[in-house]
């Protein structure tokens, strides 16, 4: 689909030199950034969770290590005896 967009000269010229050192169409760089922007975190709307993130079992939020296990009160506790905080 064709679709026509204003981008600021700045971001367009950034944009091209990056289509040009990359060796790719600049159509390419644009559409790859659309898709990683569409695709990155996502909040829930409802409970403000993101993807990086969970709900305990009262719903409240808590954080995720990259290997997805919830840091909880007892692993902080632990990082902090380990740090001697």
């Amino acid at each position: 689909m064709k679709t026509t967009i204003e981008i600021p000269d700045a971001l367009h010229r950034q944009a091209k030199l990056y289509a040009v050192k990359e060796g790719i169409a600049l159509r390419d760089v644009i559409v790859s950034a659309l898709q990683r922007s569409l695709d990155g975190p996502k909040s829930n709307p409802q409970t403000g969770i993101s993807a990086h993130s969970a709900a305990d079992e009262d719903g409240w939020p808590v954080l995720k290590r990259s290997g997805g296990e919830v840091v909880t009160d007892a692993v902080l506790r632990q990082l902090r005896e380990q740090e001697g905080v």
